[in-house]
């Protein structure tokens, strides 16, 4: 998957091996995955392309052109992907990004960090994206003790029997990060509120509720977006991740509003999470406070020591001044 490798280990790595023999090559073989540095290379081999040059040469090998595979599975694939996934996937063309939320560089950019284990002295925090029906649970730790924010942890999983093994999941993971404060999706119609509620009496964990609306959401993946742009946050190469982001799509509703989704037959799961995780990390990455920490902790006066529940639905600091 040559579009998956970052440009600077092409050029910085791989390309310079080449260099001590005269008919040296390179193949890079790949799913499109956005106009990168592989769809630049690739133009270099189009005749008639202005990018065109001596020494390249290029092809195009749509699934339908294999005959192997079966045709009939191929067009129900196309009622599953979304259009800009079918179109790369299946007919291997260079989708322009135009109904795409985040830039393919900026996604690119960021995938540098690396996973790593619990250390003394720094401060995380636990984002989960709850299943629905067919969707995946996400549990996403990152360290927010400087910028970037950094994704040390990613574990997604469906299939468990109850929410009571969901909750001793996710508590599993916060408590192995020092009890690290808990954002959690509690939307209406999702198990979130109770299981939220079952987090907060049963761990020593500080949990914060995020309820999504279309306002709500909207600033999310702003936010994210934001985040991405500026390399306010990193995570390791997760092919999951990456996938979800790249087909974040724009659509424009027959309402005229604008929403923002995995398109049809996709998931967005591991997209929220990072969505909720850079929420819950911005009053670190801007080192903003609240000018008020009395108001803020007396929301949580009267549970259990050491114990914080913050209703959390539109000043993200919040849940780490109160976790503080």
């Amino acid at each position: 998957e040559g579009a998956y490798i970052a440009d600077e280990v092409v050029r910085k790595v791989i390309l310079p091996m080449l260099a001590d023999h005269k008919d040296a090559q390179l193949l890079l073989v790949s799913t499109p995955f956005g106009r990168n540095h592989f769809y630049r290379r690739y133009l270099r081999g189009v005749s008639g392309a202005s990018e065109h040059r001596k020494g390249y040469r290029s092809w195009t090998f749509p699934s339908q052109g294999n005959p192997h595979l079966n045709r009939d599975f191929l067009e129900d694939l196309r009622l599953e992907m979304s259009d800009m996934e079918y179109r790369a996937e299946i007919l291997a063309e260079f989708v322009e990004e135009q109904s795409g939320v985040f830039r393919w560089q900026d996604i690119e950019a960021c995938a540098d960090g690396e996973f790593a284990s619990y250390e003394e002295g720094r401060r995380y925090l636990c984002a989960v994206d709850l299943a629905r029906w067919q969707d995946w649970t996400v549990v996403m730790v990152g360290d927010v003790t400087q910028q970037p924010a950094r994704v040390v942890e990613f574990q997604r999983f469906h299939g468990l029997q109850s929410w009571d093994e969901v909750k001793v999941r996710i508590a599993t993971i916060a408590n192995a990060y020092g009890a690290c404060p808990i954002i959690i999706d509690t939307t209406h119609g999702s198990q979130g509120d109770p299981l939220a509620d079952d987090l907060w009496r049963e761990t020593s964990a500080p949990v914060a509720r995020f309820q999504f609306t279309y306002d709500s959401k909207l600033r999310l993946v702003e936010n994210l977006v934001q985040f991405l742009s500026h390399r306010w946050v990193s995570y390791p190469m997760i092919e999951d991740l990456l996938r979800e982001m790249r087909y974040f799509e724009y659509t424009l509703r027959d309402s005229g509003r604008i929403t923002m989704a995995a398109g049809s037959g996709y998931h967005d799961d591991c997209v929220i999470a990072l969505g909720l995780l850079c929420w819950g990390a911005r009053g670190n990455i801007e080192d903003e406070t609240v000018d008020d920490m009395e108001e803020v902790l007396a929301r949580t006066r009267g549970r259990r020591p050491g114990r914080h529940a913050v209703t959390n639905r539109s000043v993200p600091e919040d849940l780490i001044e109160a976790a503080r």
